[in-house]
């Protein structure tokens, strides 16, 4: 399987890109986590980071890889199923998609 990696996002960047294509906002996010909208701001800005069971939790509420939020990486056809039902991961190679900086 090839590897593919946005090296240049950090993972702020990944927490807001897929917070906004699950179609999500920051409000989303902080009541999914029970915190404010300004902690999930202060990630997203990449002034302080989640631990590791609310990166699980973001993943598993925008439908990403939580490997993905963590390193930027994902394997191109990977057929693991997200949590809508579909495979996510071809979403991300998508060079039109709203992955695209």
């Amino acid at each position: 399987m090839t590897v593919t990696q946005v090296p240049q996002w950090t993972l702020g960047d990944r927490i807001r890109k897929a917070r906004e294509f699950a179609g999500l906002d920051q409000d989303d996010i902080a009541t999914a986590l029970y915190m404010s909208r300004a902690a999930v701001s202060a990630w997203e800005n990449g002034h302080s980071k989640p631990n590791p069971r609310k990166l699980e939790v973001i993943a598993s509420k925008c439908a990403v890889p939580l490997s993905w939020l963590l390193t930027g990486s994902f394997e191109e056809g990977n057929t693991e199923l997200n949590t809508r039902g579909d495979y996510a991961l071809s979403e991300f190679s998508d060079i039109d998609s709203p992955w695209a900086a």
